[in-house]
């Protein structure tokens, strides 16, 4: 019997990696990001500092890591790796590597946006391509 390495799943109906998908992943540099780089918060509020439609932030702390670009058939996303303390683990529920999927869109004289993307709910955040990263 083979074991998968990892599993296409939804966690709070977000779609994510779960299991070992570094060998899945493309080292593909993004809208200013590499792989690698640890990242604390995606998106950007509004000129009055709210949240609308698409101003919004993704927060992870301590930080979450870009780690490439995941295919699945035409469809592309951007992997983070999520930290360990972003879930909860015991015995009967042994650590393993989530990487949050985002997808994006990258509209000629348009700001880019990444989506997350909620499926059960048929619902979608966009956060604006900026990011505040962790040295």
């Amino acid at each position: 019997m083979v074991k998968e390495k990892y599993k296409i799943v939804l966690i709070d109906g977000f779609l994510m990696l779960y299991g070992d998908a570094k060998a899945d992943l493309k080292n593909i540099d993004m809208f200013g990001l590499k792989v690698g780089d640890k990242v604390k918060k995606i998106g950007r509020l509004s000129a009055n500092g709210k949240v609308t439609s698409s101003t919004r932030i993704f927060e992870v702390k301590p930080y979450m890591t870009y780690s490439g670009m995941f295919f699945i058939d035409e469809d592309e996303y951007m992997a983070f790796l999520m930290p360990e303390e972003y879930f909860k683990w015991d015995l009967f529920t042994p650590r393993v590597d989530i990487y949050s999927l985002f997808s994006f869109i990258n509209i000629e004289d348009n700001e880019p946006e990444l989506i997350l993307q909620n499926i059960p709910n048929l619902s979608i955040e966009i956060f604006k391509a900026q990011f505040e990263t962790v040295k």
